[in-house]
């Protein structure tokens, strides 16, 4: 009983390991292509009957039919099981275009020894492998294309390797013919061609992009200006970006890491890790592919969300929740054209179409055009880690040229034998009963419809080249050509109309990539700017604040270089302006004072050089000519010497006693002289003009001075002696 469990255990897991991928797999990037429960990422052509069963894939051989992945690749290593219950014809076809003669438009590998010439491992027309294998067996199938190298090897033999140019990338087919009957299983698939876009060190390629301001006038950092100061406010948000141990971490969003480089069709693989501190919430995070440059969280969104939306785009759910927080999963996403297909740990779990008009905005359009590839950090509390990001560019043009190869008789695999798709002559020959020998002669019966037939291919390539000279838009073209050259693949004309299609094509993606990177560049430059500005705004407004005026002025003109018009710059520039006018007026006062000052100490240097003293000398009286200096602050002047306390200094003779006792006296005040009368009886007069008693009047060199009509007195100045 131990030993059946231990057997059941042991089934129980091996079948397990079928169409499966391991971590260890997932993380070298290994991909299912095959779910082993459905067809998803695949589609069928033909009438052939596909079914999946306990695991596997199988082929009836009912008609002849081919099963397609949706998604494109260019170099890598195909790995698969398979199991032929019969000879006729089966393969695998790789980098074929979409439509088109597969074995024409990629390489035919066969799985069967149905055909002598290209037995089981053979390459059709490259070569031609050993074969002989055994049916109701299972084999593995393993082929790596790189480059222009092909090598194959079955049960890990080697049956052969090759080198052709024809086909760059396309996509895998399994074929089979009628009367074929094979099973497929494990079907994996690991690309090779990828380069890394991460450098494991640095952020060498990459940009930080911010989150714009949801109001990015918002009065401005100037009407904050006398209120509260605020360096760098307005400026977009960004995320904190660092490389640690080979892995980029980014925390504190909104923000995004975006490549400099653009890609529109690719494969791309990548760890990412979501750590969380609480096992009930699942942090978001996306990573953004054909996004504007430059321009934050635009772009098709690959969904991240744990346990919720891994693997998400679009709005459409994936068909499984892979992924956990806190442990790094890889990612690979495919694209091509309008086609998306997810994979996460290497099972396939979401496929997008998007069928909406062609635009530039994928939140609105389909959008073809190259874009950036970005790292999202959608908000404040982002924690992530991206690690081994890889990216293998595809080819716009997938298969090889319809007409390249010259013209053999198809496979089984693809084109049926005449007895498939034609009745033979014997159907439409006169009845048995008419002997063969006089039968209608063969030609008769073959050649007609064979020539209706010719006549009816001709007319269809005459149209179809018709309308394709008519055309202008080469993609269009090149469809008509390619039409053509599936109906008569030795067209010369249409051979070389594809080929000059295909380069317009060429040249017009060139032209895009080249306005894109363009683009790119000017919004590089056009970010460098803007930080440049920001930093000497920053500076210019903290200069400003503290009161250093000059470098305020240095680090605004630097700003008003980037942004000459900036009405901030120059409401600034005006406020540091008035700033300096007031400091230059408050040094020029001080310097006038100063000056002042300097000029007052050399006049009363010079004045004591030559300094006058003032007198009054007597020019009407009887005591005519005689001089009395004024050298003290009062000189009292009267008619009497002394009474009581009271004395004059300069007394005057009055026989008719006209003069008062007290009559007037003239007070010093530095350099300048006043007359003031003391109430006296019969008044003082200045130049004849009587003066009013107790006000100072000023006094003058050669000023006279009359008291009471009787005596007069005139100011004069004489040179001060030095003392000897």
């Amino acid at each position: 009983m131990l030993a059946l469990v231990c057997a059941l255990s042991i089934a129980t897991s091996l079948l397990a390991a079928d169409n499966n991928i391991s971590r260890a797999e997932a993380q070298e990037g290994w991909i299912l292509l095959f779910d082993g429960q459905s067809s998803f990422g695949w589609t069928r052509q033909g009438k052939g009957n596909w079914k999946i069963a306990n695991s596997v894939l199988s082929f009836d051989g009912g008609d002849p039919g081919v099963l397609q992945t949706n998604a494109a690749f260019s170099d890598f290593i195909l790995k698969l099981d398979f199991r032929s219950s019969s000879d006729p014809d089966s393969a695998v076809l790789l980098r074929i275009s979409k439509d088109g003669p597969p074995q024409e438009t990629g390489y035919e590998l066969r799985l069967d020894d149905s055909d002598s010439k290209w037995p089981a491992g053979s390459v059709v027309k490259m070569f031609k492998a050993d074969g002989k294998l055994q049916l109701n067996q299972w084999h593995t199938l393993e082929a790596e294309l790189s480059a222009d190298h092909i090598s194959v090897k079955i049960d890990k033999r080697k049956a052969g390797e090759a080198s052709d140019a024809k086909s760059k990338a396309g996509f895998i087919a399994l074929a089979g013919n009628k009367g074929s009957a094979i099973e497929f299983r494990n079907i994996k698939l690991k690309p090779i061609g990828t380069r890394a876009l991460f450098n494991g060190s640095d952020l060498s390629g990459w940009k930080s992009v911010g989150e714009t301001p949801a109001n990015p006038k918002g009065g401005g950092l100037f009407k904050k200006f006398g209120k509260v100061f605020k360096p760098g406010e307005g400026k977009p948000k960004e995320a904190e970006w660092t490389v640690a141990n080979g892995v980029i971490h980014g925390m504190k969003g909104p923000g995004q890491l975006e490549s400099q480089a653009a890609y529109d069709d690719f494969v791309l693989q990548i760890d990412i890790q979501v750590n969380s501190k609480n096992k009930k919430q699942h942090p978001k995070t996306a990573v953004l592919v054909r996004s504007d440059p430059g321009k934050f969280q635009t772009g098709y969104e690959m969904q991240i969300e744990n346990e919720v939306a891994t693997g998400g785009i679009a709005g459409f759910k994936p068909r499984q929740l892979l992924g956990s927080d806190n442990e790094f999963f890889t990612e690979t996403i495919a694209a091509r054209g309008r086609h998306f297909q997810i994979w996460v740990n290497g099972y396939p779990v979401n496929e997008y179409d998007d069928t909406r008009p062609e635009g530039m905005a994928p939140k609105k359009e389909a959008r073809t055009a190259a874009g950036a590839i970005a790292l999202l950090a959608p908000d404040g509390d982002s924690n992530l880690d991206f690690k081994n990001i890889k990216i293998e560019a595809l080819p716009q043009v997938l298969g090889g040229h319809p007409g390249a190869v010259v013209a053999a008789a198809a496979p089984a695999v693809i084109s049926p034998p005449p007895a498939v798709i034609s009745p033979p002559p014997a159907v439409i020959a006169p009845p048995p009963a008419v002997p063969p020998q006089i039968a209608a002669p063969p030609q008769t019966i073959v050649l007609n419809p064979n020539q209706a037939k010719e006549d009816a291919k001709q007319a269809q390539v005459a149209r179809l080249t018709t309308q394709a000279l008519d055309i202008k838009d080469p993609a269009e073209q090149a469809r008509l050509y390619k039409n053509i050259l599936s109906i008569d693949p030795n067209n010369v004309n249409a051979r070389e109309g594809y080929r000059d299609a295909q380069q317009k094509i060429e040249q017009a993606k060139a032209q895009q990539q080249k306005q894109i990177e363009e683009q790119a560049r000017q919004s590089q430059d056009a970010a460098q700017k803007a930080a440049a500005f920001d930093q000497a705004l920053k500076s210019g407004e903290a200069a400003f604040v503290v009161g250093d005026l000059a470098t305020a002025q240095s680090q605004l003109a630097i700003a008003q270089r980037i942004a000459p018009n900036n009405p901030q710059i120059q409401h600034l520039q005006s406020l540091v302006g008035s700033a300096v006018q007031a400091r230059n007026r408050i040094k020029y006062l001080a310097f006038g004072c100063g000056f002042v000052v300097l000029l007052g100490a050399g006049i009363l240097v010079i004045a004591g050089f030559g300094k006058k003293e003032p007198y009054l000398e007597v020019v009407e009286g009887l005591d005519k000519d005689r001089r009395y200096k004024l050298d003290q602050e009062v000189v009292h002047i009267g008619a009497i010497a002394q009474d009581g306390g009271s004395k004059n200094d300069i007394v005057l003779q009055d026989p008719d006693q006209m003069i008062s006792r007290f009559h007037c006296e003239v007070l010093r005040k530095g350099s300048k002289l006043f007359l003031v009368d003391l109430n006296s009886a019969n008044g003082t007069f200045l130049d004849k003009k009587q003066i009013p008693p107790g006000r100072p009047v000023r006094l003058k060199k050669g000023a006279r001075v009359g008291l009471a009509g009787t005596c007069a007195l005139r100011v004069g100045l004489e040179k001060k002696k030095k003392k000897g």
